[in-house]
């Protein structure tokens, strides 16, 4: 027997039945509140998108008014350093500043400014190579002061210029602390011209003193030297009997007369440009005022530049005060040659 004939001899063929169960359609009306509860929940994240939007968009407004105000800041701030450059430029004034703990150096555009230096190009070594060397070591202990003890920094010194000129300074200088570390802050000013003035003034004040002296002894100079005067031209007028000698005596007498004469017109001079309350006005010749005022300042001005002197074809004369008018030309003579680029004072 084989096993085909016993499978189907013995085996009841059956059969297999396979039920497929399919979910229960849903109704239109549960689909549509599906759709309902589906469209709501898209609204709601719409309204929710719409309102981070929003959010954004206020965002980027208050970042875009606060762009705007920076940069009129910024404006507001570049126009405050020009114009804090051109007063500083306006008063040849200079800024400096030094890292104590680095020990690095920055000067101002001014500052090199101030020398002749070009900012963009020179360094701070440039300009302090400029520095009289006399000076120098009066400025490094001054530093080093004001960094051990705090001491402030105030001196004046002398350095060249590009061209050659020189300059005399005003350095002064504090120490600042601040979290980021301690800093040297300061200023240079050039007081070229306060010095000049002040010379200036200082021989103002010697003739002022001189002729202040000269009103009050001109009497006192006047009265002996009328008796030499008198002398001179008795001894002038008696030559003849002094025989074989009058060959001898004659020029020095010349001589001595000439110098009193001299000595008389240098009082006179003195007495009118001293003339403390004399406010009158009268015709005044400016020939006059000018040879009185060279002949008292000529001392001074003979050490310094060369005065050359033309006198007027005709005596011109003005309304105004004598005294007055001559310190005005002193004043003017002593000017020119304490100015030092003249040296040769032309007046006519």
């Amino acid at each position: 027997m084989t096993i085909a004939s016993c499978v189907r001899d013995h085996i009841t063929p059956h059969r297999v039945v396979y039920e497929l169960e399919l979910p229960n359609r849903p109704s239109l009306l549960a689909r549509a509140r599906h759709l309902v509860r589906v469209v709501a929940g898209a609204d709601a994240t719409l309204n929710e998108l719409a309102q981070q939007s929003r959010e954004i968009h206020e965002k980027n407004l208050e970042l875009e008014s606060r762009v705007v105000a920076l940069a009129a800041a910024e404006q507001e701030l570049r126009e405050r350093d020009a114009w804090l450059e051109l007063a500083l430029d306006a008063g040849r004034i200079g800024i400096w500043s030094v890292d104590v703990a680095t020990g690095a150096r920055r000067y101002s555009t001014g500052m090199f400014r101030l020398v002749g230096l070009d900012a963009r190009t020179a360094t701070t070594d440039d300009a302090r190579a400029l520095i009289f060397a006399e000076d120098i070591d009066g400025v490094d202990e001054a530093i080093r002061a004001l960094v051990t003890s705090g001491t402030p920094v105030d001196l004046e010194l002398r350095t060249r210029t590009v061209d050659g000129r020189t300059l005399w300074m005003r350095i002064t200088g504090q120490r600042i602390e601040s979290p980021a570390g301690t800093k040297l802050l300061g200023t240079a000013t050039d007081i070229t011209e306060r010095r000049a003035l002040d010379t200036q003034l200082r021989l103002a004040d010697r003739l002022i003193s001189a002729g202040t002296l000269a009103a009050g002894v001109a009497h006192e100079i006047n009265t002996p030297l009328a008796y030499v005067m008198g002398n001179v031209e008795l001894l002038q007028s008696n030559l003849a009997s002094f025989g074989p000698a009058r060959a001898q005596l004659e020029e020095p007498l010349g001589d001595m007369l000439d110098g009193v004469l001299r000595i008389r017109e240098v009082v006179r001079d003195l007495r009118t440009l001293s003339r403390p309350k004399d406010d009158g006005v009268s015709h005044v010749a400016l020939g006059k005022v000018v040879s009185a005022a060279l002949r008292i300042v000529g001392h001074e001005l003979r050490h310094r530049t060369r005065v050359v002197y033309t006198p007027p074809a005709t005596d011109l004369s003005v309304l105004g005060n004598e005294s007055r008018l001559g310190q005005v030309v002193t004043n003017l003579l002593l000017n020119a040659a304490q100015c030092p680029r003249v040296r040769s004072t032309r007046t006519s």
